[in-house]
């Protein structure tokens, strides 16, 4: 990634994501489903994309140089993976504590009815990790002026990428649900996953000044931000819960998503201003949630407004994108225009 060798990182990613599926499977057809193997089996097809990856990076980087340890170079690599591996440990801890809280308080059958929204909710994340993980070279070499330039344009660009398909997400998960688990989850679940699907896509925006402070060499600040959180959103999960139900632990899920892409966001730069992008797709979202509240989906007034609300989204998303993103998405509408273009041409 360092780089910018991105197709081949993917292929291995692709490599190592198939690997993951089929050795179990062969694993459990020969030798029965036996845990201990399935887990060996996985834990190998991991293995085998970490070899794949030094050879890469042996071939890559050292190019035929003979290899020295620098230890100061050693000292300041395992400071840094230190804070980084620990950012790692502490996220997805917080992420997953509030199911252990549902279950503790509402009952196991209600950690179902909050899993099945989440689960679609988590998903927003893959388009910006996968926008940042292209800029965190980028951002390792650029001047603090270069950083932030490239910080608000990634910004906006998340921003204008994702918020459409959110707002239509929140619209309509629940005839989604329907469909997918039945008509009796998806009555529960649906409320929960329009909030849920407003807080990850603040938790997408937050990757943006993640990264940057990632890399600028400053994980710990990071790791700072994720501690000082801990208190008031246990504090919001114990009283939403009691008051709302899951709605009320889902709110306070959305509340600290809030909260951490605010903090990231001054840690990385100093300030808030440029958050500023974030408060009309922000208010369209909310607007999102409470159509289909007031309104059935067989009334006209709720069907106008998420029509409206669909509209609104993806006129800011164009006029919010930056400049070279209009290009592109110009320069391909340009192309398959042409190409079906000389389809028809050659069907008539």
């Amino acid at each position: 990634q360092g780089r910018e060798k991105f197709l081949e990182t993917n292929k291995i990613s692709v490599i190592s994501t198939i690997l993951f599926q089929i050795l179990p499977i062969l694993i459990a057809w020969v030798y029965g489903p036996r845990l201990m193997w399935l887990l060996a089996a996985a834990l190998a097809s991991r293995a085998v994309a970490l070899v794949i990856l030094w050879l890469h990076c042996h071939r890559e980087i050292l190019a035929g140089h003979a290899v020295k340890a620098a230890w100061s170079t050693i000292r300041a690599l395992l400071g840094y993976g230190g804070w980084v591996s620990f950012n790692a440990l502490i996220g997805p801890v917080l992420v997953i504590v509030d199911r252990f809280a549902i279950g503790a308080v509402l009952g196991a059958t209600a950690v179902a009815y909050y899993t099945v929204p989440f689960q679609i909710a988590k998903r927003i994340a893959i388009l910006p990790s996968a926008l940042n993980n292209a800029l965190f070279p980028k951002l390792t070499v650029a001047s603090p002026d270069q950083a932030a330039e490239l910080g608000q344009k990634a910004l906006a660009t998340v921003v204008s990428a994702i918020t459409p398909p959110v707002l239509v997400a929140v619209l309509f998960i629940e005839p989604f649900l329907q469909l997918w688990v039945g008509d009796k989850v998806a009555s529960l679940a649906a409320p929960t996953g329009r909030v849920l699907l407003i807080g990850y896509w603040l938790n997408a925006l937050a990757l943006v000044p993640f990264t940057r402070l990632q890399a600028s060499g400053r994980p710990n600040v990071v790791t700072y931000i994720l501690l000082m959180q801990i208190p008031f959103y246990l504090a919001a999960l114990y009283f939403g819960m009691v008051k709302f139900g899951l709605v009320g632990c889902a709110l306070a899920l959305a509340a600290r998503f809030g909260l951490d892409l605010a903090m990231q966001q001054r840690g990385a730069t100093g300030r808030l201003e440029g958050l500023s992008i974030i408060i009309l797709p922000l208010g369209l979202l909310c607007a999102a949630s409470l159509v289909f509240t007031v309104w059935s989906y067989g009334e006209f007034a709720g069907w106008a407004c998420a029509f409206a609300l669909i509209i609104a989204s993806l006129i800011h998303a164009w006029r919010s994108a930056p400049a070279d993103l209009r290009q592109l998405v110009n320069s391909m509408a340009t192309k398959l225009t042409l190409r079906f273009g000389r389809i028809g041409g050659r069907a008539s």
